[in-house]
């Protein structure tokens, strides 16, 4: 008899399965997968500021807040990198610690190199980026080179959007950042 009762639990438990996937087919429940546009985009952009790599990628990494200007909280409590592998680019709304995850970082190689995949503002979207930071020394200071490549959800108009807001970020914002603050 305990038998009998074992095999209608598990008769039970498939007709549930069945029933519970059948929801999930096309047609059969409320939502229904739709086409996204996908595609891929690398560029790279650089700029060379008076401090040197130490000093750039410090202000880089843990200055964020002083110079980066695109958040998702009007007045973030912090926005800075983790620095090291597995840490990641984030921004604290409150002191509650309610907040986002920007990017993930995945090499850090302090003062030469900070690499980190994320979305940044486009999170929500299926798209995977790579950005990688180079700090190099020149004469006249560091060359800061970014190279970023993406894949995945691709919507018209973003790969210009996105280095437009890099080139914002890096000649608009860190360039003078450093050139105020070299030391």
């Amino acid at each position: 008899m305990p038998h009998l009762l074992r095999d209608a639990r598990f008769a039970c438990a498939a007709a549930a399965l069945a029933l519970g996937i059948a929801a999930l087919l096309p047609g059969r429940a409320g939502a229904e997968a739709r086409p996204i546009p996908s595609g891929a985009f690398a560029f790279e952009l650089e700029i060379v500021v008076p401090a040197t790599p130490e000093r750039a990628f410090d202000a880089f990494t843990r200055e964020t807040l002083s110079w980066w200007d695109h958040r998702f909280s009007e007045n973030p409590k912090a926005l800075h990198f983790e620095t090291r592998p597995g840490g990641g680019f984030v921004e604290i709304f409150d002191e509650a610690g309610n907040g986002a995850w920007h990017a993930t970082v995945i090499t850090v190689d302090r003062p030469k190199r900070l690499r980190f995949v994320g979305p940044l503002g486009l999170a929500g979207s299926a798209i995977e980026m790579t950005h990688t930071l180079d700090f190099e020394p020149v004469e006249t200071g560091t060359r800061v080179k970014l190279a970023l490549h993406a894949a995945g959800e691709v919507q018209e108009g973003w790969p210009a959007t996105v280095e437009g807001v890099w080139r914002h970020f890096l000649v608009e914002r860190f360039l003078p950042y450093m050139v105020a603050h070299p030391k």
